[in-house]
């Protein structure tokens, strides 16, 4: 004897199924050799209780693990890195940390960028923040305001000759430690 659709829905929802895992289910059911006929998206009456706990635990599994892998790939921008490990993450969106060692604004320069040097003053230095002309007057007089004062700056952490750096377009990228 067939069970009607609206048996089988019934069997479904009472195990707490919803159509897409019934389909699972069933599918799951069938590929393991079992006597399981798949017919509009429904359980059959003769499934057992104990395949469809396994079922939904295994949906859950998969939700939990696809929840955890868009938490951890948004989550990159918030890892804090020292000024002298940051050449390890050139390409990440991360927070990197250290006491501003020296710091210039180069007024005379064709670009008129401002370097604020972490770690170790320049030439030596860990690690450079950038801030262009364009963006400067929102920043005041960085190279004075932020001179021995312990930082950190959030963004993409790019190399420029080999020094690691995040261009700061924005004074809420910065903020003191």
């Amino acid at each position: 004897m067939t069970p009607t659709k609206v048996e089988r829905r019934t069997v479904g929802l009472r195990f707490g199924l919803s159509n897409s895992a019934t389909v699972l289910a069933n599918s799951a059911s069938v590929s393991r050799g079992g006597p399981r006929a798949i017919e509009s998206g429904f359980l059959l009456d003769n499934m057992c209780r104990s395949e469809v706990e396994m079922t939904r635990r295994s949906l859950l599994g998969i939700i939990l693990c696809t929840g955890f892998l868009a938490v951890a790939a948004s989550g990159q921008g918030n890892k804090k890195i020292p000024a002298s490990q940051a050449g390890q993450h050139i390409g990440e969106n991360a927070t990197v940390c250290g006491v501003v060692a020296s710091s210039r604004y180069l007024s005379t320069s064709r670009s008129k960028p401002t370097f604020l040097n972490l770690g170790k003053p320049y030439p030596n230095e860990d690690f450079t923040v950038v801030i262009w002309p364009d963006d400067r007057s929102k920043f005041g007089h960085p190279e004075d305001s932020y001179l021995h004062k312990n930082i950190c700056v959030s963004g993409e952490i790019s190399s420029y000759k080999g020094t690691p750096q995040i261009i700061a377009r924005n004074p809420s990228q910065i903020h003191e430690e």
